[in-house]
């Protein structure tokens, strides 16, 4: 079983592929998703130990992940540290 989650979020197949092929076999599980909103999706469900992003894509930018992403962590830290 892989040790390590990468999340690839492009919407280019042959930078999905490249990442893949340059990574040692067995030690990394690459997810992918081609556009920025999938991309937010699964960061959420697959809980990945690196995300790689391209910010411009469709659907949703890169920097809107990034911004989307960094928000649901503050909010979060900040409910955790009122209780």
């Amino acid at each position: 079983m892989a040790s390590h989650k990468i999340l690839v979020i492009d919407d280019s197949r042959v930078i999905q592929k490249t990442v893949k092929d340059m990574l040692p076999p067995g030690n990394f599980d690459v997810v992918e998703a081609k556009d920025g909103e999938a991309g937010f999706n699964k960061i959420r469900s697959e809980k990945p130990s690196l995300i790689m992003l391209d910010f411009l894509l469709p659907k949703k930018s890169g920097w809107e992940v990034f911004q989307e992403r960094s928000e649901e962590r503050r909010v979060g830290k900040e409910c955790r540290s009122r209780w």
